[in-house]
């Protein structure tokens, strides 16, 4: 994530990642322009589809509505050194938000989900600010 400036760069490079989650599904597209009124051919390819998308919805908004796309705890953890206990406090009161949720595969057979918060708030927030609205965190009580 150090990597990226903007919410807007870390879009346009997962736009394009190798991953099993797509975040660019055709139907993603499709569906999100159909809510904007836009009428388009399926037959389109995904860029094509988004560069039209683009015209009509900020990154910012396309980010929220991909259940797909956000970060994870471990990397609000590493930039703003925070507990993961602080980051479920932080999500409960509402100053971040959840975007969806990946799956990973832990050791061995294990398989399990995690959440992804939003990029919008990841690059929007500060260290600063973050550790001012965690000032009165107790731990163990929220």
């Amino acid at each position: 994530m150090d990597n990226y400036r903007t919410p807007e760069e870390y879009i346009e490079y997962q736009k394009y990642a190798e991953s099993q989650e797509k975040v660019l599904m055709k139907s993603t597209l499709l569906w999100l322009l159909k809510e904007k009124e836009i009428d388009a051919d399926p037959a389109t390819n995904n860029q094509a589809l988004y560069a039209q998308l683009r015209k009509v919805m900020p990154e910012t908004e396309f980010a929220s509505k991909c259940s797909h796309l956000g970060v994870t705890a471990y990397t609000w953890q590493k930039k703003f050194d925070i507990t993961e206990e602080q980051i479920e406090y932080l999500e409960r009161n509402g100053y971040i938000s959840v975007t969806g949720v990946i799956g990973l595969r832990s050791e061995g057979d294990g398989y399990f989900t995690v959440p992804l918060y939003s990029i919008s708030d990841y690059f929007r927030l500060s260290v600063k600010d973050v550790k001012e609205y965690l000032k009165h965190f107790t731990s163990g009580r929220w």
